[in-house]
């Protein structure tokens, strides 16, 4: 016999356990049903040396509200990100110390940096919100890539770099690999690029006490048994009025579903009926960025002793960019992003001779190391937004449009800060603001602590 529910929420990332919240407030029968063992999604904390860091999400800034209000009704605490020293730039072999966020490009460069940035700002506030994909130039941006457009609008190596290094930490991808309307969308959603890019009073500012993850685990002690883990969903079947959802093991009933994943994982799920064809065209052509998030463990900080942030960048390598992602009790740890294949093992070798050559010798003793590949997350077809070229414009308004009973949100479903924990919580708003229009709900109570 099928357990019934007023909503079956599948997905037990930042945005779905933010709109079962909710739905709970308002003493709403709801059912989390999450594949993996885990609570989290694209939120995930592993510990280096004892102390929680960030395998997945990881900054949160100012300017976005949503979470931090969550973070402050969770009763965690945020603290920010070190920026304190000199960063490094690493290219042609040698390594140049520089104060700020903005590596040291040369006058020429520097200039034509600005000048991108100014242009690709400008056209960025000219995307609407959620009708991004509408408009007479949509279709014509959503074809060419941001590379493409860099070697238009740009003549410098130097301020091309500064752009793919953004592109690399934002989408996990290369420039010509990414939609330029995507692009333009992804900035306008956070408000312009200094916003996107930035550390103090933008993306970068803080962490959350605890790892971005005890968000999720706060959230799924408060849903008790409402979650299932070990739960994927094999069929959507919206044939009669209602949802009616199937495991392996089990079946529920709901009068409305919610589809809290990414599209790419989403389509993983066979529906009946079929969904429409610009949902299912999206589900089909979209793509979360993989690459690999490694943390290097030290008996303290030793770099900050010889005046460094901890930040730095290089034009390639084992280790593009690093971050001083330490605990404020002595132990040293360094975040690295990187897309080096291989072994896990090659990979620590590669990293540790690569910070060796920017930090010093005392970089090649870490006391630990661990890493998380994305591409090899189960049920997860990756971790940070990528738009490839032409999805947007072919899937227009499938990423929000109710499909029958069922619901969709995501970071990625968000005009407000797409793709962040930002973006997550803000789509758990709109989609509960559409169950309450749909079940006839009261206005939401204000959250208690």
């Amino acid at each position: 016999m099928a357990r019934i529910a007023d909503v079956i929420v599948i997905g037990a990332g930042l945005s779905g356990l933010t709109t079962a919240w909710s739905l709970a407030r308002h003493d709403v029968d709801g059912v989390v049903l999450e594949a993996k063992g885990r609570v989290g999604g694209r939120l995930k904390n592993q510990h280096v040396a004892g102390s929680v860091v960030d395998a997945g999400g990881s900054w949160i800034g100012p300017t976005q509200r949503a979470v931090c209000a969550l973070v402050e009704t969770l009763t965690m605490s945020p603290s920010p990100q070190h920026t304190e020293g000199d960063t490094l730039r690493i290219a042609n072999g040698g390594a140049r110390r520089f104060r700020g966020e903005t590596p040291p490009l040369g006058r020429w460069a520097t200039v034509d940096l600005g000048l991108a940035m100014w242009r690709l700002d400008r056209a960025a506030g000219r995307i609407q919100g959620n009708t991004a994909w509408s408009g007479g130039a949509a279709e014509a941006l959503d074809r060419q890539t941001l590379g493409a457009w860099l070697q238009r609008n740009t003549v410098t190596e130097g301020a091309r770099f500064a752009v793919e290094l953004i592109t690399g930490a934002a989408f996990g991808c290369r420039a010509d690999e990414l939609s330029l309307l995507g692009f333009l969308a992804h900035v306008a959603s956070a408000g312009g690029l200094s916003a996107l890019a930035g550390t103090r009073g933008a993306a970068q500012d803080r962490h959350i006490v605890g790892g971005a993850a005890a968000m999720c685990d706060e959230l799924a002690r408060r849903l008790g048994a409402r979650i299932h883990l070990n739960t994927p969903v094999r069929m959507i079947d919206q044939s009669q009025d209602f949802a009616q959802i199937s495991t392996a093991a089990e079946q529920f009933s709901a009068k409305r579903g919610v589809l809290a994943v990414d599209p790419a994982t989403a389509s993983r799920s066979d529906h009946q009926p079929d969904r429409p064809a610009r949902r299912h065209t999206l589900e089909r052509t979209f793509a979360l960025g993989t690459g690999i998030k490694a943390h290097l463990s030290y008996p303290r900080p030793f770099w900050r002793g010889a005046g460094l942030s901890g930040f730095s960048c290089a034009d390639d390598g084992a280790a593009p960019m690093t971050f001083d992602v330490s605990p404020p009790d002595g132990a040293g740890i360094l975040m690295i992003f990187t897309n080096l294949d291989g072994s896990a093992e090659r990979r620590r070798a590669a990293v540790v001779d690569e910070l060796a050559t920017r930090f010093g010798d005392q970089a090649r003793a870490p006391t630990d190391y661990a890493e998380q590949n994305w591409a090899h997350e189960s049920f997860q077809s990756g971790c940070v937004p990528r738009w490839s070229p032409g999805v947007i414009t072919a899937a227009q308004d499938a990423f929000t449009r109710p499909v029958g009973v069922l619901h969709f949100a995501g970071a990625e479903t968000s005009t407000i800060w797409e793709g962040h924990m930002e973006g997550a919580v803000r789509s758990a708003e709109r989609v509960v603001s559409e169950l309450v229009r749909a079940l006839l709900l009261p206005a939401a109570a204000a959250p208690t602590r």
